[in-house]
């Protein structure tokens, strides 16, 4: 990696300024032997990533938004052979443990004396200087543009996400954190950031933020992902639909019956397709917690979920007394279940290969996941 006159090219990611201006000082006296460069948040540690080389990437754990533990595991994905270290205020053993199970190479405590910074940067630069093993690395899954975007709006980005896959190309608009418009050919709107979501494979990359030709999408980004994954399912379920207009979306008798989750998104109410609900001193819908995972209990997908662990053995527990009530009713099996509180609401909805959790802040359907 680090041959002839090059130097090493560190990437060092942590949310407070003041320790990444105290490493670039630290880092001229004892690592005069690398090019460094930092990022205080995970979007902008993948933004770097992408548009240079880095041999080797130090990153804090405890980060707002997205921690260090969730970008340490995103990075094995989308970058399989980098090398990665932690170095965090907390290395217990549960931290280390994690964090070299997810990727990383070293895992260290923060010091507060300079000379343990000295032994840190020793350290690291053996790290850098280690020969590739013999074979192959990586990992079968990559990251998706999901998390991509997710992390994005997070983080309250304002860029244009360029994407690419196959003989389609796409563009996504984001402004402060919102997906204002998204295009496709001739096709914008909800329908061209389904078509791109729904892309299996491909490659995107970032542009400096411009405004649109017109402000296209108005919903919550939470609602248009969760729509996405919707329409992305269905449309593995039905790879030879003969639907050749609506290749994206809702079709048929669907398009009649059903609201999407991101018309949701900007009705200040309950509605229907008759017209809109009474008037209502609710807040418009909004997601504070989703997590999707597989019959077997292996998390397909979470937003904002602290806790998955118990999320899925609710899960769990509600497919039992599913069956055990199917036992003693002739109703059949239900599979689903809502609970409203003060403010709050919870649905879960058993299904054959997954389950869903959702917690919102009143009455959110999970029509966006019903299976046909």
């Amino acid at each position: 990696m680090n041959q002839g006159n090059r130097k090493a090219q560190l990437l060092f990611v942590d949310d407070e300024e003041t320790f990444l201006d105290h490493l670039r000082t630290l880092a001229e006296i004892y690592g005069h032997s690398w090019e460094i460069q930092t990022a205080s948040s995970a979007s902008s540690a993948l933004s770097l990533l992408q548009r240079h080389d880095f041999d080797l990437v130090v990153l804090d754990m405890h980060m707002p938004e997205i921690d260090g533990l969730q970008l340490l595991k995103l990075l094995q994905r989308r970058f399989p052979g980098l090398k990665k270290a932690v170095l965090t205020g907390q290395a217990n053993e549960n931290t280390r443990a994690a964090c070299l199970n997810s990727g990383a190479e070293l895992v260290f405590a923060k010091p507060i004396d300079p000379n343990s910074f000295k032994n840190i940067f020793s350290t690291l630069d053996e790290l850098v200087n280690l020969p590739a093993e013999d074979g192959f690395r990586g990992v079968l899954k990559r990251v998706g543009l999901q998390e991509i975007i997710q992390l994005e709006c997070l983080s309250r980005h304002s860029l244009i996400m360029e994407v690419k896959g196959g003989s389609q190309a796409g563009q996504i608009y984001i402004k402060e954190g919102s997906i204002i418009h998204a295009q496709v050919g001739e096709t914008g709107g909800d329908q061209a950031f389904y078509r791109i979501l729904s892309l299996p494979s491909g490659e995107f990359s970032f542009k400096p933020y411009a405004d649109p030709p017109q402000i296209s999408i108005e919903g919550q980004w939470e609602f248009l992902l969760m729509e996405a994954a919707r329409i992305r399912d269905e449309a593995s379920e039905n790879p030879d639909s003969p639907n050749q207009a609506n290749p994206i979306g809702f079709t048929g008798d669907q398009l009649e019956n059903a609201v999407s989750l991101s018309e949701l998104a900007q009705i200040p109410g309950e509605t229907s397709r008759s017209g809109p609900g009474p008037e209502t001193d609710l807040p418009p819908p909004k997601i504070h917690e989703f997590l999707v995972c597989s019959s077997q209990g292996a998390v397909w997908h979470e937003w904002h979920c602290q806790d998955a662990n118990s999320r899925i053995l609710f899960l769990e527990f509600v497919s039992q007394k599913s069956q055990q009530m199917a036992q003693g009713l002739p109703l059949g099996k239900f599979d689903r279940v809502e609970m409203q509180a003060a403010g709050e609401r919870v649905a879960v909805q058993i299904q054959d290969d997954c389950g869903i959790f959702l917690r919102s802040n009143h009455h959110l359907p999970l029509l966006a996941f019903a299976r046909k």
